[in-house]
Parts: C-alpha cells; structure tokens; sequence
C-alpha cells in the first residue's frame, strides 16, 4: 500500500507536505508512509480515500490498472442531476468528464469556470440597456468573442460609465 499512497500524491501532483495537509498528518507522516516506515491506520486509508477521490478497494490492494486508481461516479446520480436541470447530451458528457478528473484537477477547473461564469453574467448585464451607462456608450456584441475580449469589453464600458458619471473623470453625473 506504500507504494500505491506515493503513486496517488505522485498523479495529484503534490508534495508530501501538501499531501498530509489534505489529509491532516504531517510530511513526516507520509514520508514514513511512502518508505513502510509505518503502518497506515484505517482512518488514514479513509481519509485517502474521499479527499483524493481513491478506489478503497485499488488502495488496500492494488488490483485493477491505473486507470483504477480513482473512483468514476455514479452515472445514475449524474443522470439524476442533469435531468433536474434539463442538460442536453453534451452536458452529461461534460459532467461525467468532470466527476472522474482527480480532485486537484477539479478544483483547477472549478475556479476555471466559476471566473469563465462570473465574466459571463457581467456580460449579460452589460448588454442590457441600463440608465446607469453613458447615452453614447456604444452597445456591446458578444458574438465572436473570447472571454479575454468579453472581459476587456466589460471594463471598457465601466470605465466608459465611471468617466461619465465622475468616478474617475471629469463629467458629473446628472439627476
């Protein structure tokens, strides 16, 4: 089981230091761990297990490929989710894909899209007419567009709205 904690903070890409923290123990701990210098308690195995998102059974034994490492969702629960939120097929395939990433890698993801989703909804706001924005502040079109360039797009038109409404320019604001 030594080898095959190492081989999992290995895949996560983590050091031992940032590998105990997750899991509360020390980088001692895992260091002595990894060599067989200690024995690993059931609660370690457990812990292990659903911070990382571990096969139990591939970690007590080491049966089954790498590909066994991790654990893949149930696909009826996904079903479930993505019925009660009406997702088409890309969806599904989208979030099945997502549930069997490792965990460091969902998180990367996570922080991916909740920005991507921010920037998103700031658009969605931006293009609605607003008595709030400048009366001569060109309208935005988000078709064609990358996130970088919505995101530009946004700051342009608050800069544009601040400057106009004296927040960081000259003109006053009315009313």
């Amino acid at each position: 089981m030594n080898e095959r904690i190492k081989e999992v903070r290995k895949k996560m890409g983590l050091n031992q230091t940032a590998f105990g923290e997750r899991i509360g123990v020390t980088a001692t701990a895992i260091s002595k761990l990894e060599k067989g210098e200690r024995n690993i308690t059931e609660q370690m195995v457990l812990a292990i297990c659903r911070e990382f998102n571990v096969n139990e059974e591939w970690l007590r034994s080491g049966e089954g490929s790498e590909a066994a490492m991790f654990v893949l969702h149930n696909d009826k629960e996904i079903a479930a989710l993505c019925n009660a939120y009406s997702m088409d097929e890309n969806s599904i395939d989208v979030i099945t894909g997502f549930c069997k990433l490792p965990a460091l890698k969902r998180e990367a993801l996570s922080a991916l899209i909740k920005d991507y989703a921010r920037i998103v909804v700031q658009a969605d706001f931006m293009e609605k007419p607003d008595t709030e924005f400048a009366d001569d502040a060109p309208p935005l079109h988000m078709q064609n567009m990358d996130e970088l360039d919505v995101a530009q797009a946004i700051i342009d038109k608050q800069r544009a709205a601040d400057v106009h409404y004296g927040k960081g320019g000259n003109a006053a604001r009315s009313g």
